[in-house]
């Protein structure tokens, strides 16, 4: 569909419904200078299978990430995600891509990240059945009850909250910070005025010990396998795999 068609339409909708949101399932850098809010960002998740299943450098996201902003209007936004229903019916659910810690480290990442975070159809209580675009599957909202699923569903419920109370997470600017394990570990700070938050996310199924170049103490907000230190104008980390902290400085 051309363009311009898009960019008429969101003229003649806005005015009916100020409210209005349009998702673009595509990548047209041209496609959010008028017409769309926020786009799929398929090449994300692409990169993402990348390092886990190719073995590709947690870099890489970083690299791709000011590609696609440099790409981009400022304020250009994309949906970060593991799984949407255009992929679950061919074998490539989170948990197998990435395994059930690496799909955890990556969803926190992409809460932490700008953009709009997605969940598809039962991940939040780690529905991992098979699906089908077809069928309708409803979310199995009684398994929730269950250890596994009940632990999975606190951690989306936190994540939810810290996007709610945080205005760091969806209005501050991304700032990434140097480590000395960048081809295993993610970090970077989403900042608001004087308010930081820190995420370190190790992309690695092994231990990592990482110096990440920031002063300063922050205060745990949501972590796991993580255990930080504090020396020389530096945080260290120590790392288990698929570790992840996200943290606010006090």
């Amino acid at each position: 569909v051309p363009l311009d068609f898009w960019e008429e339409a969101r003229t003649r909708l806005e005015p009916l419904r100020p409210d209005l949101v349009l998702l673009a399932e595509g990548q047209r850098k041209d496609d959010q200078l008028k017409a769309f809010d926020i786009n799929y960002s398929f090449s994300w998740l692409n990169a993402v299978h990348a390092v886990f299943e190719r073995g590709q450098p947690a870099s890489s996201l970083r690299a791709l990430w000011q590609r696609m902003r440099d790409e981009r209007p400022r304020g250009a936004r994309f949906i970060r995600y593991t799984e949407n229903h255009d992929i679950v019916n061919d074998l490539l659910r989170a948990e197998v891509v990435c395994g059930e810690r690496g799909a955890a480290v990556m969803t926190a990442v992409h809460f932490m990240l700008d953009g709009v975070p997605l969940l598809y159809n039962g991940q939040e209580i780690g529905d991992t059945s098979l699906q089908s675009i077809f069928a309708r599957w409803p979310v199995r909202w009684e398994a929730a009850c269950l250890p596994k699923a009940k632990a999975i569903f606190a951690f989306h419920q936190k994540l939810c909250q810290l996007r709610r109370t945080e205005l760091a997470l969806t209005s501050g600017e991304v700032v990434w910070l140097d480590n000395d394990q960048p081809d295993a570990v993610l970090s970077f700070l989403r900042r608001a005025g004087s308010e930081e938050i820190v995420t370190v996310a190790s992309l690695s199924n092994r231990k990592v010990k990482v110096q990440i170049e920031l002063p300063g103490k922050f205060n745990p907000l949501v972590s796991d396998g993580a255990k930080p230190s504090a020396s020389a104008g530096k945080l260290t980390f120590d790392l288990e795999a698929f570790a992840y902290l996200v943290g606010k400085r006090p």
